[in-house]
């Protein structure tokens, strides 16, 4: 037996991820009818954000509970429908989601509370930040030497001055690290390293 219970709901964000939550109905087919239904819409609000329905990723959600308990856990659907290969390992995912949370697991008969989609709109072009990389300035510095005073009224120490783009691995301190529009001091007992997207990640002893 499916209960679904709340009305509908839908949550979209700036990215076109949306979030489907359908009213009543019964175990099977009627529970993949409301889920075509969802599907549908979904495509159908995607497509107007301009997301083509090849470029439009699907993810089914069960909340599911023992019979007559009062709170549920969400598992994914496999294969976003509810047919005899997907029903297996739904409760099989179920038990050990339940296990995991509460302990332990039953064979008692589950209930279907709510069907979940969320549709997410693909962007060919979105920003990977994995390949993001610093820009060099117009005016590229080299790396150097200055003495550099860390306490106030402290021996100056001998210390490299180095650039931005240039700094590979880890920097440990006493350094100086010069990009055109910063200047990033490393004490003596604190290191940088660079990110993939270039930023300076610093630890302080």
């Amino acid at each position: 037996m499916i209960v679904f219970k709340g009305p509908d709901t839908l949550v979209a964000s700036p990215d076109g991820r949306l979030g489907f939550a359908p009213p009543g109905g019964h175990w099977p087919e009627p529970a993949n009818a409301a889920l075509d239904d969802l599907v549908g819409e979904a495509l159908a609000t995607l497509r107007s954000e301009g997301y083509p329905d090849d470029r439009v990723r699907l993810e089914v959600g069960c909340d599911l509970r023992y019979a007559g308990q009062a709170s549920e856990l969400t598992i994914p659907l496999p294969g976003g429908r509810f047919d005899a290969a997907a029903l297996p390992p739904l409760r099989e995912a179920f038990n050990a989601e339940y296990r995991a949370t509460y302990g332990a697991s039953t064979d008692e008969a589950l209930e279907l509370v709510n069907l979940r989609l969320v549709a997410t709109g693909l962007r060919p072009d979105r920003l990977d930040f994995r390949a993001v990389r610093v820009a060099a300035s117009g005016a590229e510095t080299k790396p150097s030497r200055r003495p550099v005073s860390f306490v106030r009224g402290g021996e100056p120490l001998d210390t490299p001055v180095v650039p931005r783009q240039a700094l590979e691995g880890t920097l440990r301190g006493p350094a100086i690290v010069e990009s055109y529009d910063s200047t990033i001091v490393l004490p003596p007992g604190a290191a940088a390293t660079a990110d993939a997207a270039g930023n300076l990640l610093i630890t302080l002893d």
